[in-house]
């Protein structure tokens, strides 16, 4: 198997195939989210669900990140601190 990035997406050419998968690329590692999908017992995992799952994953992280960013400027602060992420997280939810 052969991979080619390209402008925010990866593409797995398999040898001796002439089938391209567009995977797109997310900040987050695939095998921990393959792992995190396996440990609620999936025997067998799709690579388009294990990248949908990082997608999703790498989005509320922003999402959190930004609010947590948020909540340190309205404290006179420049550092993110783990009880701003832990206070961003229960905010949207």
């Amino acid at each position: 198997m052969y991979r080619i990035k390209t402008r925010g997406y990866q593409t797995r050419i398999f040898s001796g195939d002439t089938r391209k998968v567009r995977i797109p690329m997310t900040e987050l590692p695939i095998a921990p989210v393959n792992r995190l999908i396996r440990q609620t017992g999936a025997e067998r995992v799709s690579s388009d669900a294990v990248s949908a799952l990082a997608e999703i994953m790498e989005e509320y992280g922003i999402k959190v990140a930004k609010e947590a960013q948020k909540l340190a400027i309205h404290s006179g602060r420049k550092t993110v601190t783990a009880r701003d992420i832990r206070e961003a997280r229960d905010i949207l939810s």
